[in-house]
């Protein structure tokens, strides 16, 4: 049987914006889901060291889901 695919994460850094993380080569995600599966109200508020969840490919943020805010590592169930 085939491994199902991981959520990973990502470390914001200085500098980061949504979307050029989302457009990062080891990102690759469209910046609408990443900033649903992160529960991101404003996108342009990053800080550095904020983790940011990275869905595996396929995937889609489920209707009205959003992280809980200051959830440490949230383990939703992601719609393939």
């Amino acid at each position: 049987p085939t491994p199902e695919p991981q959520i990973r994460t990502y470390t914001v850094k200085p500098g980061d914006t949504l979307s050029g993380i989302a457009s990062n080569p080891r990102v690759r995600v469209n910046m609408r889901l990443l900033q649903c599966i992160n529960g991101l109200v404003d996108p342009n508020l990053l800080q550095p060291g904020q983790e940011l969840l990275i869905p595996p490919d396929g995937y889609s943020c489920p209707p009205g889901w959003r992280r809980p805010a200051g959830s440490p590592s949230p383990s939703p169930s992601l719609e393939p």
